[in-house]
């Protein structure tokens, strides 16, 4: 008897492997995408803190930015009205700045007030980068050591 095709075992076969598969990347690309996220918001972090001080610079007057866990707000110091802009973070930071402060303003010539570290936290500890360091003239992005406290000392810089 000459037969063609597939038997019911192979064809069966084949759809374990194929969702044995598609189960591995699926856990593998959910990682991806968190790691993604947080990598995304340290970078964004960064670039507003930037615009903060150029805005500074170019206009010739303070800004003010202010920090929650969840979000932070920018300020234009000069303007009585002003409305903030605020920005949403999709993950919960840690703020520590100088003196306890929980705002940093950059004046005329860019340069901030105090020190500080912002960490992200993401709870996986994932992202390549997670952390931003505020120093008077910079403003840095790294990756907190595992375990440790959002401190300076603990930030390896990228």
């Amino acid at each position: 008897m000459d037969r063609s095709g597939f038997s019911l075992i192979e064809i069966l076969v084949v759809l374990a492997i194929t969702t044995l598969l598609g189960s591995f990347a699926t856990i593998k690309y959910r990682e991806y995408l968190q790691r993604y996220k947080s990598d995304q918001q340290t970078r964004s972090l960064r670039a507003e803190l930037m615009r903060a001080r150029i805005y500074a610079v170019t206009q010739q007057r303070e800004v003010l930015v202010r920090f929650a866990p969840d979000h932070f707000h920018v300020y234009s110091s000069n303007v009585a009205d002003d409305t903030p802009r605020t920005t949403r973070l999709a993950f919960p930071v840690s703020v520590k700045l100088s003196y306890g402060a929980s705002q940093i303003k950059f004046d005329q010539r860019g340069m901030a007030n105090l020190k500080g570290d912002i960490c992200i936290e993401d709870q996986g500890g994932t992202g390549s980068v997670d952390s931003v360091i505020i120093s008077p003239t910079r403003i840095s992005i790294g990756k907190r050591q595992p375990g440790k406290d959002c401190n300076e000392d603990y930030i390896d810089l990228k």
